[in-house]
């Protein structure tokens, strides 16, 4: 401690003969301005150097360091607010990665899609919105759903749809979540709210009371609810599309549909008759120049009334006459 007192009184001496020069010790232990005040600071005690340099510390802690401690504060504060930047942008670019993933698997998963539902998903979506591109709020959420077959036919199920809608578009929806979120999350629910009616549906169909419906009871469905208000083009493309989800719903290496099948036999074929319907109404009105109010004023029975004329015009040798 002596010979660290001895250096200290070296280094006082030498501040003391160029004060001009100096304004702080680099460590802040003592300043000095000139001449004998430069020694005045500098007394020798017994004090430990663990606890001088612990008071030094201190000092330097509560401002008394001068502009060393503060200066070196505010570099620490605009260091940590760097980093926390630099950390938000890593993450934000993480998100943006993995959202561009998802986007490709999204669109290649659509494009397996068959091109029917391709563009039933596509004409549901502009129902709701207006076109390709933007998103979707609750209500024209619930359009698009109506319009692919998935609309509701009770108090119950309509609250259900407007929860799940409210719940899908509290970020709106754009056209991946409507195809891959929504559509699939409606038709899980409706499937779980109609399973008591559909049980007894079931029972009705099935005449031989085996549990299971064969290929015979399975067309009484098609003739019963999807064929009764479309015309012949329009019957023709139903039943190729009945028996396709047919062959999909039947119980492997048999041709019954038991149970479950049915339940998906009912949905996937509700949801073609939509989209037959709506295609047939539109060329038909492009065909004949309908306009909003003729469509209106024979909802569900435009193609019926057409097929209806048609047969009847063909019979009387004009084709060409218009209803």
């Amino acid at each position: 401690w002596r010979k660290a007192t001895v250096a200290v009184h070296l280094l006082a001496g030498r501040f003391a003969r160029q004060p001009e020069k100096v304004s702080r010790h680099r460590r802040g232990a003592f300043c000095v301005s000139g001449g004998e005040e430069g020694l005045a600071g500098v007394e020798e005690d017994d004090r430990s150097p663990a606890k001088h340099a612990a008071e030094i510390t201190a000092a330097q802690a509560s401002g008394d360091g001068g502009e060393v401690g503060e200066g070196g504060g505010q570099r620490s504060k605009v260091q940590q607010s760097r980093i926390r930047m630099i950390n938000e942008l890593h993450k934000m670019r993480k998100r943006q990665t993995r959202l561009a993933k998802l986007l490709i698997v999204r669109r290649e998963e659509f494009e397996r899609k068959p091109i029917a539902e391709q563009e039933a998903l596509r004409r549901a979506f502009r129902v709701g919105h207006g076109d390709d591109h933007g998103t979707l709020g609750s209500k024209g959420l619930r359009r698009a759903l109506e319009e692919l077959g998935l609309s509701a036919r009770s108090d119950v199920e309509k609250k259900e749809l407007k929860i799940l809608c409210d719940e899908i578009c509290v970020i709106e929806a754009d056209f991946f979540v409507f195809c891959f979120e929504a559509v699939p999350r409606a038709r899980e629910l409706l499937r779980d709210l109609r399973r008591a009616p559909l049980l007894q549906d079931f029972l009705f169909y099935d005449t031989d009371k085996s549990g299971t419906l064969d290929d015979a009871e399975c067309l009484r469905i098609l003739a019963r609810l999807y064929t009764w208000n479309l015309d012949t083009e329009s019957c023709v493309l139903m039943r190729r599309a009945f028996n396709d989800i047919l062959d999909d719903v039947r119980r492997p290496g048999t041709h019954a549909v038991d149970f479950e099948g049915f339940e998906r036999l009912l949905g996937r074929s509700q949801e073609a008759y939509h989209r037959i319907l709506a295609e047939r109404e539109s060329a038909i009105r492009e065909q004949e120049g309908l306009d909003d109010e003729d469509m209106e004023q024979h909802t569900d029975e435009v193609l019926y009334l057409f097929d209806t004329f048609s047969r009847e015009a063909s019979s009387q040798g004009a084709s060409g006459a218009r209803p």
